[in-house]
């Protein structure tokens, strides 16, 4: 095993379990609709998150509505899975026997030199003393930066941010492990995936060449290669779609955010520009954007219209006041919970902090700057029941932690996971 584990302390909370990159809660993309091999065992807009509900219209197999495991958190900004414990039977059916989900947990790391190799490290959560348990690592390329995970397809998909192109994998429902389906070479170099809800594509937003790939998925869950590249700006950064299929690229060079569309010919038809200082990434939750700026002191909000504009809503400081300076301690990653309650971003540099703040009022309410118990915390997750968040440090420091999120949105740490090696990304899937 490569991690040094310590036992985290348990949570006094009740631990129920979406996320959604896309770029939004917790697993950057899963697929709505059920998983063709368990008779759909999540789904991106299950029902009652306090009830675990049955699906919407019932849940037929393959529906949005929860199938084997009903729908606990159903508005999961980045298309989520569904609950932890719902209604649904295995065929997808309402009613009937609970069918219990486990909790993994997926970090992608590695180096732009030969320092690590390109790796995904599995871990089995155990949701009620919050302790993480290795399963597995995976060779992935040079540096898997970041992760898509196609929970309902049993699906993975890792940026290759060093040597080009992206990894496809696919995923063992009883164990979490991982089995590879080759690498697909690219001359660009991904930064963020996001796999499409139809389970069709994976959209790849390229740093060094400020553009998006479109990379077809074949049956077998292996990524082809791309369609083509689509410029957008300097330093795209992210890549995330919402229901109506429209396409957001924050460009951190370029200081905007790029509206793109799926469309015939060359796949993605760029459309308008919106200007803001070096956005990094992005979540999307229930016609909202939310942006999280790099080397600016910005998180900023905006309505996401019909034909998907972007109308400036309000910003807020990243930064604890008068603490640091935004273009030495730079924003990294955003998330909202699956209620919409409450949204989080990490602050690196000599800030290493997460911001909460609460969305229940408008503009948001600051709650606190906590230290993410670690150096650099690059990317986090956002558990899809909304319980908690997993922060990666990928600098000297480098740690896996547990926040519990509490009713009032206060974060509360477990006891940091030492690592030997450097996470860049931390996902959270729930497997039948």
């Amino acid at each position: 095993m490569r991690m040094s584990l310590r036992r985290a302390a348990v949570l006094a909370l009740l631990v129920a379990f979406s996320v959604g990159l896309g770029c939004d809660s917790g697993v950057p993309a899963t697929g709505t609709g059920g998983n063709p091999a368990s008779g759909g065992a999540v789904s991106a807009s299950g029902g009652d998150s306090s009830t675990g509900g049955t699906a919407p219209d019932g849940g037929t197999s393959g529906s949005s509505g929860g199938a084997a495991a009903g729908g606990a958190s159903g508005g999961a900004p980045s298309g989520g899975s569904g609950g932890a414990s719902g209604g649904g039977t295995s065929d997808g059916g309402s009613g009937g026997s609970v069918t219990e989900l486990r909790t993994f947990v997926y970090v992608g790391s590695g180096d732009w030199g030969d320092a690590e190799p390109g790796l995904v490290t599995v871990y089995e959560l155990d949701r009620e003393s919050l302790t993480l348990s290795y399963v597995s690592e995976h060779p992935a390329g040079g540096l898997a930066s970041y992760l898509a995970i196609d929970a309902a397809r049993l699906r993975l998909f890792a940026a290759d941010e060093a040597d080009g192109g992206l990894n496809s994998f696919t995923i063992d429902p009883a164990t979490g492990e991982l089995m590879s389906l080759g690498a697909t070479a690219s001359s660009n170099h991904p930064v963020y995936l996001w796999a499409t809800t139809d389970g069709a594509h994976v959209l790849a937003a390229n740093y060094n060449e400020g553009s998006v790939d479109l990379y077809p998925i074949d049956s077998a869950g292996k990524a082809g290669a791309s369609l083509g590249a689509t410029p957008t700006g300097e330093q795209a950064h992210c890549v995330v779609v919402d229901e109506d299929d429209h396409i957001f690229v924050p460009n951190k060079g370029a200081d905007t955010i790029s509206l793109l569309a799926f469309g015939s010919g060359l796949p993605l038809v760029p459309g308008p520009d919106v200007a803001l200082p070096s956005p990094r990434h992005a979540v999307l939750h229930e016609g909202r954007a939310y942006v999280v700026s790099e080397e600016h002191d910005l998180i900023t909000a905006y309505d996401i219209e019909a034909d998907g504009a972007l109308t400036y809503l309000w910003d807020v400081p990243r930064l604890p006041e008068g603490e640091g300076t935004a273009a030495t301690d730079t924003g990294a990653d955003i998330r909202v919970t699956p209620s919409g309650a409450f949204l989080y971003a990490t602050n690196r540099g000599t800030s290493n902090t997460v911001v909460a703040y609460d969305l229940r009022t408008e503009p948001p309410t600051l709650l606190e700057h906590e230290s993410s118990l670690g150096t650099t915390p690059r990317n986090f997750a956002m558990d899809p029941e909304g319980e908690f968040i997993i922060v990666a440090n990928h600098g000297s420091e480098k740690t896996l932690v547990i926040f519990g999120i509490g009713a009032d949105g206060h974060l509360s740490a477990e006891t940091p996971l030492e690592l030997d090696y450097s996470p860049y990304f931390v996902g959270i899937a729930q497997l039948p």
